[in-house]
């Protein structure tokens, strides 16, 4: 199955680079049959629907999953009816928003599934199971919309061991070589959650909508030897 993982900026922010959808486009395309793109408007807002159009016809996907954040909903429910009214793919949508609000994530009508937590498995097993044409009851971490109704599987724990998970690979993102002119810097991430209880932050209520450990810590020479990995490629780039 080929799925395209589309980043809904239009925020006119230059610094967002979604390091988890980032993750899930690694995981998918190293440790799986499957195949996966990203689609970012970040520089192209204008001909965003050009850009769209382009990408949908030179990676012909099966499926389209949408990063989605509370801030850039209005963007997300734009780039939905689009994709639905003119190329009628199947959606999914992951990320913050569907973790902490999965009925409104879910009532967007053109969304026919939601994954809600860490997406790498969760988004693995759908996808196998829409190539195999099987059930998708019981995939962990996934309500999907199925002839009227809505199957809401029970909830994923997070990923334990975050080591596992492979490198990011920032090559994904077309425009990736304009986020190191403008901002110099190549995403890292150390840990998954937070420890502290800011009350203001979408990490607090993430630690009672997912089971399982919330933060979670890299160790650190792994990490040491991912920053050398990325410096490498990318010190005489603009990092």
């Amino acid at each position: 199955m080929k799925i395209s993982l589309i980043s809904p900026n239009f925020s006119a922010d230059v610094s967002v680079v979604d390091m988890g959808m980032t993750y899930l486009a690694t995981y998918l395309n190293q440790k799986t049959n499957h195949c996966a793109n990203i689609i970012d408007f970040t520089y192209k807002r204008r001909g965003w629907k050009k850009h769209l159009k382009e990408n949908i016809e030179r990676f012909s996907p099966d499926i389209i999953g949408i990063s989605s954040v509370s801030m850039f909903m209005q963007y997300t429910r734009m780039i939905a009816s689009e994709t639905k009214e003119v190329y009628n793919l199947p959606i999914v949508l992951g990320g913050y928003h569907p973790t902490l609000e999965p009925e409104d994530s879910l009532s967007v009508p053109e969304v026919d599934a939601i994954c809600i937590g860490d997406g790498e498995f969760t988004i693995t097993e759908y996808l196998d199971a829409l190539e195999g044409n099987k059930t998708v009851k019981g995939i962990r971490g996934l309500w999907v919309k199925e002839n009227g109704n809505v199957i809401k599987n029970p909830l994923r724990e997070l990923i334990p061991d975050i080591d596992t998970l492979p490198i990011p690979d920032y090559s994904l993102w077309e425009d990736f070589d304009k986020f190191l002119h403008y901002n110099a810097v190549v995403y890292f991430i150390g840990t998954r959650g937070c420890p502290y209880p800011c009350t203001y932050c979408s990490e607090f209520p993430m630690r009672d909508a997912v089971p399982g450990k919330h933060f979670r810590v890299r160790d650190p020479r792994a990490y040491a030897r991912e920053i050398k990995f990325q410096w490498e490629k990318y010190k005489d780039r603009g990092m």
